[in-house]
């Protein structure tokens, strides 16, 4: 893959932060990053149209989405026969673009016919892309996301300064560079848990932290023993989703760093090559310079938790697992903050988006506030601050910054979609509808907001819209390991729709071919069947939907409709009663939906 090459720009100091670093060490470009949740996004342009990436240092290769692709109309072709890219969803294999000029950092870092792979998801975030380590390992790079800044320079003659330039108390952690990858240069290195070796990868593009299954077994951590619980799906670049477990771990140490009684996610990786990934959550709690040029990699202590236990795409609850440091690091934490803190409305809402990323929720307000008291006409610093109101149970506030952001910029599809849940949560269902329709006719027929807009839309009981912005997503995302998820979305909504319904079967069958147990593609599929007056096929879906999840009212009021058909009066009253004690106007739903008695 032709790599990216910057040796032709000037690179400028323009901070105190560049002088203080060793005098061996160059000036440095810096680019600016928002956090969106956990994932570090960096505003990039291809062939002159704007364009948002991930900031992926667990990637070999930069890559675009195959919906990023096409709505820049990209020519595609075949990547070289029996390439695949491995990923925590699975194997993908991508095809080749190339951009004819590409630009980050407004046009500081250019470079002309640049190649990208295309395919996979997206993960959950609104995204073109990634930027992988065909960029990352050409230079010397710092990771300060807490700040929202990642900083590149070629640093010369520095082969035996520490790098850690920012860390006063001299308490840095330092891990040798070792790359375990096959192919590419990695962020990788060593570490111990529970005082067995492990290989680590440094995963900027992982939403969260987390250990494989063989690793923890290896060190003697029972994924389903005393004290571990469920984590949730775990996503990633490939086409499924993975198990995660939260486990207690006594000691993980990393590069000097040790932190003690603790949790971490386990899941799958992916990586052959690596044991752990340490995700965005802890390149949120430290300060990491990745110095390529001496093969080493530095890191300090932040503040705040490590690791965020939270399943990957909640929208509130703790990011438990706030580390047990030694005294030294700890203390370390707080070193040099008055030197880093913002100096302009930006910085002021990278770092209040980090803060939102972290759940630390009155720091992100604080920062937010700040920046639109600097820039008081940014839609996007209110809708911000919104987001983070909502998270911290201020719906009054959010309500105030939503409406204000859309006044300021009413084609604001992301603030759009936030009043609507808000509106929701309150009951305001006109309101919410109006909202919908906006976003649905602002947002491309490409976007990741298509599968959010689809699901509030079945909140609204508008299940036509629904199943038009499922069908538009499906299109577009065949790589993505939400397409499960979506396709039993689209399931249900055409059972609740009764429009065409041989394209719901569809939706539904091939739901249930990726998990034959998942409970709302097999209640959908009965529904759908119940439609088609195939009452025993629609009563076998149905009992198995409750075999899984025995309080679903639409399965059994489904099933009592089928059963008083087939003659099981008795059974089918009882189905009735079971259904009304949960919902209790399902009856007149049904009427609505022309599925009754």
């Amino acid at each position: 893959m032709k790599a990216f090459i910057a040796a032709a720009l000037a690179l400028t100091s323009t901070s105190a932060a560049a002088s203080a670093i060793a005098a061996c060490q160059d000036p440095y470009i810096e680019l600016p990053v928002t956090m969106r949740g956990t994932r570090p996004m960096i505003s990039a342009s291809i062939d002159g149209h704007p364009i948002d990436l991930v900031v992926d240092t667990g990637a070999s290769f930069s890559m675009l989405t195959s919906p990023a692709a096409d709505e820049l109309k990209l020519p595609l072709s075949p990547a070289p026969y029996n390439f695949w890219v491995a990923g925590v969803g699975g194997d993908v294999r991508p095809s080749i673009t190339t951009a004819r000029q590409f630009t980050l950092a407004d046009g500081k870092l250019a470079q002309l016919n640049v190649q990208f792979l295309v395919g996979g998801g997206s993960a959950g975030v609104e995204a073109a892309g990634l930027l992988g380590q065909n960029l990352w390992a050409h230079f010397d790079d710092e990771y300060d996301l807490a700040n929202g800044t990642i900083r590149i320079s070629r640093p010369k003659d520095c082969a035996h300064v520490p790098m850690a330039y920012w860390d006063r108390t001299r308490t840095y952690a330092v891990m040798n560079l070792v790359s375990f990858a096959q192919l590419g240069r990695m962020t990788s290195g060593y570490g111990k848990v529970n005082g067995h070796r492990i290989r680590i990868t440094f995963d900027s593009g992982a939403a969260t932290s987390a250990l494989s299954f063989d690793a923890a077994r290896r060190a003697g951590i029972d994924p389903y023993g005393p004290g571990s619980q469920s984590g949730g799906a775990f996503y990633g670049v490939g086409r499924r989703s993975v198990e995660s477990r939260i486990v207690p771990v006594d000691v993980l140490e990393l590069g000097g760093e040790k932190i003690e009684h603790t949790q971490i996610r386990l899941a799958d990786v992916g990586f052959s090559s690596s044991d752990m990934l340490l995700g965005a959550d802890f390149f949120l709690s430290h300060r990491i310079f990745v110095a390529n040029s001496q093969n080493k990699i530095y890191f300090t202590y932040n503040g705040g938790p490590v690791f965020n236990l939270r399943p990957q795409f909640a929208a509130s609850g703790p990011p438990t697992a706030s580390p047990n440091l030694s005294a030294p690091q700890a203390a370390a934490a707080s070193a040099g903050a008055a030197e880093d803190a913002p100096k302009d409305a930006s910085a002021y809402a990278r770092r209040g988006a980090a803060s939102l990323g972290r759940g630390e929720l009155a720091d992100a307000i604080a920062d937010l506030t700040r920046a639109h008291e600097l820039a008081p006409d940014s839609a996007a610093y209110l809708f911000r601050r919104g987001v983070a109101y909502r998270m911290n149970r201020q719906p009054s506030l959010a309500m105030a910054d939503l409406d204000a952001a859309v006044k300021l910029d009413p084609a604001n599809v992301d603030a759009r979609i936030a009043r609507a849940e808000l509106r929701l949560e309150g009951k305001q269902m006109d309101g919410a509808a109006t909202d919908l329709e906006a976003a649905d006719k602002l947002a491309s027929k490409e976007s990741d907001a298509r599968l959010i807009l689809a699901g509030l839309y079945i909140r609204v009981g508008a299940y036509d819209q629904a199943a038009s912005n499922f069908d538009a997503w499906i299109r577009t995302h065949g790589d993505d390991a939400r397409l499960e998820r979506a396709l039993a979305g689209r399931c249900w909504a055409g059972a609740m729709s009764g429009d065409d319904l041989d394209r719901a079967t569809s939706a539904c069958d091939s739901a249930l071919r990726r998990d034959t147990h998942d409970p709302q593609a097999r209640e959908g599929r009965g529904l759908v069947r119940l439609r088609k007056s195939e009452d025993a096929r629609a009563i076998t879906d149905f009992d198995a939907a409750l075999a899984a999840q025995p309080k679903l009212a639409w399965a059994l009021y489904g099933r009592a409709l089928a059963e008083q058909r087939t003659g099981g009066s008795e059974a089918a009253k009882a189905d009735f009663a079971a259904a009304n004690s949960i919902r209790p106007k399902i009856a007149d739903d049904a009427r609505l939906r022309g599925l009754s008695h």
